[in-house]
Parts: structure tokens; C-alpha cells; sequence
């Protein structure tokens, strides 16, 4: 369904620069190579016990001819010097601290400058490789926030953006979902998305329907809003006082 709409959007002719999404779907292996074949960009969340080589792993085909007593080998081997994989979270706790990119991403809903800290390497994905599976070089972006005075939560990321794209363009990309979950959270709280009781798919979308009609008009005059009060306190520094015509 989520490829679906991804196509949907291209037909469509919507404009994006990446697809997004959270751990569900970036440590599904199959979700991230479908963008890949169609040459989508992503910035996908992966879980901490995510498993990746450092360098680009090297496998031995099975040989027909080998003669063991136990059960013959199926799938491709790592070769003995190939070193192992690690996961994620290893990594980041082994970044050294002048190491983190200090990133200012947005600024939250009081205005406030929302500020994490990231790192990213190249790495090659390792679901599957027992069976010799193998996966194109992606960038591991690792962020870390900061949860108290002592402690820090870390995060882990996918993506396959070019190796000349900077860590902090990344990192923004993927905080970009937190404008469509503030919204959808809006859409609920705010405006009653959730509070259908009606059975009929037709009353259905006809609630889904005036509830985002409802959520775009105030969109709008928020936007608008905005543009007053920042062209008020340019013309208050300019000292003009702002001339309103009427037909």
C-alpha cells in the first residue's frame, strides 16, 4: 500500500524530494529496494539491533563437488577473512564525542531551535547475509538527543542519498515527518477526524473529506496570519506606518 501511493504521487506529479518513514518500514529489506528500482530517494528509520558491514562483504559459492558427511551447504559463505557484521547500535556508542555534528534542524512549536547531533558513515546492510544476501552501500546517519541532563537517546537511519550529500541535509529530510504526523495528530484533536460513529463508506468519506477542507482553510489562515505579523514588524523597524486602500 505505501508503494502504492508512492507511485500515485509520481503520477500525480507531486513534488518531493525523499520518502520517509520510520523503523517499521526501513527494516523491511523488500521497502527499501523498491525506491532503489525506481530511483527514489529515502531516508528510513531501522532498528538499533540492525546489523551492517563496515566494508563491502565477500562470499564463496557453495562447490557441488565437496564431499562432507553433514548436510551440504545451500547458500553462499562469508569468506573466513571477511570480518563479521555489527550491529547499529555498537557503532554508536563507540562515536568518539568531537565527532558529532551539532545540527539545527527546525524550530519547534514555541520557536525554540530544535538542535540534535549526528553522525554518518557509509555502510552495506546485512539482513540476509547468511543466506548471501547482499545490499548496496547506504548511508547509516546516527542522531543522538538528548533525553536529560545525563542521558542520551540514540537513533538510527537509512538512506541512499549521493556520498556528496551533507549529513545535516539528511537529518532535515527526515525530521520533515514531523510536520505530517503534527498535522494528522491536529486533524484528530483538533478537528474531530476520529469522532465518526457512521457505518457506510460513503458517510465515511464525506467526514474524511470536510474535516481536511476544515484542516486546509485553517492552514491557510495561519499561514496568513504569519505574513501580517512579519510584515507589521518590518514596517515598525522601517518606521512606516502601512497605508490601507479600499475600493
Amino acid at each position: 500500500m505505501a508503494l502504492d501511493l508512492i507511485d500515485q504521487d509520481g503520477a500525480d506529479g507531486a513534488p518531493y524530494r525523499a520518502v520517509v518513514a520510520d523503523g517499521w518500514y526501513g527494516n523491511i529489506t523488500e521497502f527499501r529496494q523498491e525506491p532503489d528500482d525506481r530511483e527514489e530517494s529515502y531516508v528510513v528509520g531501522v532498528y538499533s539491533d540492525t546489523q551492517v558491514f563496515l566494508e563491502s562483504p565477500v562470499f564463496v559459492q557453495p562447490d557441488p563437488q565437496e564431499k562432507k558427511r553433514r548436510r551440504k551447504r545451500k547458500y553462499p559463505k562469508l569468506i573466513e577473512i571477511n570480518p563479521l557484521p555489527v550491529k547499529v547500535s555498537k557503532l554508536g556508542k563507540c562515536v568518539v564525542e568531537g565527532d558529532w555534528e551539532h545540527l539545527e534542524i527546525r524550530r519547534d512549536c514555541l520557536d525554540k531551535p530544535l538542535v540534535v547531533e549526528a553522525i554518518s558513515r557509509r555502510v552495506f546492510p546485512a539482513q540476509g547475509h547468511r543466506k548471501g544476501t547482499t545490499h548496496e552501500e547506504v548511508w547509516l546517519i546516527i542522531e543522538r538527543r538528548k533525553k536529560d541532563e545525563k542521558e542520551y537517546e540514540l537513533r538510527y537511519f537509512f538512506s541512499n542519498m549521493p556520498q556528496d550529500m551533507p549529513t545535516l541535509e539528511m537529518v532535515r529530510l527526515f525530521h520533515e515527518r514531523f510536520w505530517i504526523e503534527q498535522g494528522y495528530q491536529q486533524l484528530k484533536e483538533k478537528l474531530g477526524l476520529d469522532h465518526h460513529e457512521g457505518r457506510s463508506w460513503t458517510g465515511w468519506r464525506r467526514h474524511v473529506l470536510l474535516v481536511i477542507l476544515a484542516f486546509g482553510y485553517l492552514t491557510l489562515q495561519r499561514i496568513q496570519e504569519k505574513k501580517r505579523i512579519r510584515q507589521s514588524l518590518w514596517y515598525q523597524r522601517m518606521g512606516m506606518i502601512p497605508i490601507k486602500l479600499s475600493q
